[in-house]
């Protein structure tokens, strides 16, 4: 993985501010010699693993105007460069840009397709852009102190300037316990913030201006369900030609579910040799599902078990790899980082169920129902998200920050994105699920794919721009059920559609015996289930993890010292009486509390990194 780092003050010398860069780039994962430009007043660096092929920095356009660092890659870079390729084939995508914006300005930059944050410095006018992709899945972290403006790719390497604070931010910390990760562009650090999605953020004499160049639009197209899948296969193949055009060792992550298992038919189709891998219990849907999967496209398979062990060795890389900002119950991809060793990109199937129409896990007609009410969409869409420490009890949880009502602090941050999702559509449905789509769905797409970043780099296919595209302009009734997938895997792939999904326990093609008997069995569950008052439950013990065990097992010992300690309770940012509750209820089974305790231990992994 490669890392970026900069910074802008007029009253540095060019050797002072290229001293502090590397001081900064020096946090990020060790690999090749930092590469860094500077002059009076500003210096830029890359540093960490070898980058994506042609993404080396900085380059400098050719007249030297401008001086672009870029981390991740670009889709795009010939055709808008529209035919005058740079010699330097190592550089070619930084140099690419540099000449773009001697061309054409920072306007440019909106029409850049990929996953990045870009870097530029104007050496005429003085000026600092900075840039992110579509969906932010490059994190570009910055912090402004004074008239001095400071970024890098990871949070914690600006707390190498002694002058970033290194404060808690009680918003951050709020949303982190109550949904399980961060929203907006808070960050656990106060001074800190990331850099939001589609933006050019231009610093220039001390002052911050902001461009966001890109809003997705939903304007749908009457199109036929056989249509749709074409276009679906077609864009779907070209995303994945051009990662496999890089000719380097490829991967896909596989479960038991649909995303991951179509981009590896994707790749067959395509005649491509790859290697798969999954991880889980032995008898996890995840594992079975997949082997059977990787067997009938005859590619080479490898299963890691779920062992409870890794979370005490995974979670505080986890933690540093991720600024603490999605909980650590969700770094299970940690399990497979030593198997990676012979791979160079990996496809992750992250975002695919934007396309199934599932996203949010509710019922189109309870959706439907609250066509009329925005308020009750938002209210629904928030008891939804909340899956860590519950509403009535974070203020408490949090007294010791000193806050006055830091328990609304998770609510006024959805309700920001809920605000921006109104001008994407008048439709409740399409307005939740772009929410999700901004959130939930990048921060898990972002932060799942940083723990592998550090080993490999990530293609996520169904982020891919023209895809995206798509989906806005597709009827929602397309995705209804799953109707697109079913259509694809009838028309390409009818034997990996008699491979169960694990989500339904039912192949993606199932006959009308098949869906009937499933239909009787979820019926009697629901009915024994309402019938005891919910005391009995099947659990689902095909998951590849189980945390609520382990917390309760063989990982009790390791997160009550790390909750309960003396020296968790010397920080002072949550109420401890309140902290052993929620454990006790958790051990005597009294409610199951996995989520908080996994956003709790986050936190408390964090301060200790800090």
């Amino acid at each position: 993985m490669a890392g970026i780092a900069g910074l802008s003050d007029g009253r540095m010398s060019g050797a002072e501010a290229e001293t502090l860069v590397r001081r900064l780039l020096s946090h990020l994962p060790d690999g090749q010699e930092p590469r860094c430009a500077s002059a009076n007043g500003w210096a830029v660096g890359q540093g960490g693993f070898h980058p994506w092929p042609g993404t080396l920095s900085p380059a400098a356009s050719p007249s030297g105007r401008f001086r672009v660092v870029l981390d991740g890659h670009l889709d795009n870079w010939k055709e808008t460069l529209n035919g005058s390729f740079p010699k330097n084939k190592e550089g070619a995508q930084a140099l690419a840009v540099a000449t773009l914006l001697e061309r054409n300005g920072p306007e440019v930059i909106g029409r850049l397709k990929g996953a990045f944050s870009i870097t530029a410095v104007d050496t005429q006018s003085r000026a600092v852009y900075l840039a992110s992709d579509r969906f932010g899945l490059r994190p570009l972290y910055y912090t402004q102190v004074g008239e001095r403006l400071l970024w890098a790719s990871k949070a914690r390497a600006l707390c190498a300037d002694p002058a970033v604070s290194r404060e808690p931010d009680p918003d951050g910390v709020a949303s982190l316990l109550h949904f399980e990760y961060v929203l907006g562009d808070c960050t656990l650090f106060k001074a800190i913030r990331v850099l939001p999605p589609a933006v050019v953020m231009t610093f220039k004499e001390g002052q911050i201006h902001w461009q966001t160049y890109w809003r997705p639009r939903y304007r749908p197209q009457p199109t036929e369900l056989r249509e749709a899948a074409d276009w679906f296969t077609g864009i779907l193949s070209q995303s994945v030609n051009r990662v496999m055009g890089l000719k380097v060792p490829v991967g896909v992550l596989l479960s038991g579910g649909i995303d991951s298992r179509t981009i590896a038919a994707a790749i067959a189709s395509e005649h491509h040799s790859f290697q798969t891998f999954s991880f889980g219990f032995p008898w996890s849907h995840d594992r079975v599902q997949a082997r059977r999967v990787a067997g009938i496209l005859k590619v080479p398979h490898t299963e890691v078990g779920s062992d409870p062990g890794y979370l005490p060795r995974w979670a505080p890389v986890g933690v540093r790899a991720t600024d603490g900002l999605v909980s650590c119950v969700h770094y299970q991809i940690c399990q497979l980082l030593d198997k990676l060793q012979d791979v160079r990109v990996v496809f992750d199937g992250l975002a695919g169920a934007m396309y199934k129409r599932n996203v949010l896990g509710i019922q189109t007609k309870e959706v439907e129902s609250l066509q009329e009410d925005p308020e009750a969409a938002f209210e629904l869409l928030l008891g939804r998200w909340n899956t860590g420490v519950p509403a009535d009890r974070l203020g408490k949880l949090l007294a010791p920050l000193g806050k006055p009502k830091i328990e609304e602090a998770p609510r006024a941050a959805l309700e920001e994105s809920w605000q921006l999702s109104g001008n994407f559509s008048d439709l409740l449905l399409r307005r939740m699920e772009y929410v999700e789509l901004r959130e939930r769905i990048r921060r898990f797409s972002l932060y799942g794919s940083v723990h592998l970043t550090s080993r490999v780099e990530v293609a996520l296919p169904y982020l891919d721009y023209d895809l995206v595209d798509f989906w806005c302009s597709t009827l929602p009734s397309i995705f209804a059920g799953r109707r697109l997938f079913q259509e694809l895997y009838r028309l390409h792939w009818p034997r990996l559609g008699r491979v169960m999904y694990a989500k339904t326990e039912l192949p993606i093609l199932p006959t009308r015996i098949e869906q009937a008997a499933r239909w009787r069995i979820d019926h009697l569950k629901w009915g024994v289930k309402r019938l005891t008052g919910g005391r009995i439950v099947w659990r689902n013990r095909k998951a590849s993890t189980d945390y609520s065990r382990w917390f309760r097992g063989p990982l009790a010992g390791w997160l009550k010292g790390l909750l309960l300690d003396s020296q968790a309770a010397s920080r002072h940012l949550v109420d401890r009486s309140e902290v052993e509750r929620l454990w006790m209820e958790h051990q005597t089974g009294q409610a199951d509390r996995t989520a908080a305790l996994g956003a709790l231990a986050t936190l408390e992994l964090w301060c200790r990194g800090n």
